[in-house]
């Protein structure tokens, strides 16, 4: 993924300098961006471990409602699930609705993604023995 940073072009001592911040910025980035695809990488192992822990019934749920064809049913499916959490005190309808949700969407939508991922990763270090 880390390619060369932009050329350097000659000049005088306050376009070096300038060069040299653009230079730090680029690698910055690419940092950052790795960090991201490691971090996603990871969140993907954890997700998957957590689905092997699942009956059969529900790992195949779960595998088919990941797929990338099954945002059809993944949007609609998240889109119920919110007004019912915010309906947490009638029976069977609570705030467990709002996490799965938000899991569902954040298959679709990247600002969730990249925070359901963290959160994935956080509860890995957190609680190990779920992930085994």
């Amino acid at each position: 993924m880390k390619t060369e940073p932009p050329p350097a072009q000659s000049g005088s001592a306050s376009s070096r300098l300038d060069q040299d911040a653009q230079k730090k910025r680029y690698w910055a980035e690419v940092a950052q961006t790795d960090d991201a695809l490691a971090e996603d990488a990871l969140a993907e192992k954890n997700i998957e471990k957590l689905i092997a822990r699942l009956p059969n019934w529900a790992a195949k749920a779960a595998h088919f409602i990941r797929r990338p064809r099954a945002r059809w049913v993944r949007l609609p499916v998240a889109i119920c699930l919110i007004p019912g959490g915010l309906l947490g005190f009638l029976p069977v309808l609570g705030l467990w609705m709002l996490p799965l949700a938000f899991l569902l969407l954040s298959v679709d939508v990247p600002i969730l993604r990249r925070s359901t991922h963290r959160f994935i990763n956080w509860l890995a270090a957190r609680h190990p023995a779920w992930f085994r």
